[in-house]
């Protein structure tokens, strides 16, 4: 069974940007139900207009001051190649400097 490495976060935005399911609704015309269903979802099929107007009417009802965009919607991981990488990064801390040059004396 393939591992699902991409990650829907509009639920997590919302909260974080304090944004309830009514307002996202009445801002993008749509039933609060529909809205409640995308914060369900684990990767919604989403065109890239749907995305733009999300992005854009988040970002109209957000509480703070700073940008929602779809990077902040869609997280991609991927536990093998994390520990692949933090494997790599221990190994490179094991490993001895290398010794410099010993210093010979003058200019």
């Amino acid at each position: 069974m393939e591992k699902n490495m991409i990650r829907w976060r509009l639920k997590e935005v919302m909260a974080r940007h304090d944004i309830s399911v009514k307002d996202l609704a009445a801002a993008l015309d749509v039933n609060p139900t529909a809205v409640s269903n995308l914060r369900k979802t684990e990767m919604p099929r989403i065109n890239g207009a749907q995305l733009n107007a999300l992005c854009l009417n988040l970002q109209r009802l957000s509480k703070l001051p700073e940008a929602i965009t779809p990077a902040d919607l869609i997280e991609y991981y991927n536990d093998d190649l994390a520990v692949r990488l933090a494997r790599r990064q221990q190994a490179s801390f094991e490993e001895p400097y290398p010794q410099p040059p010993e210093y010979r004396g003058g200019f």
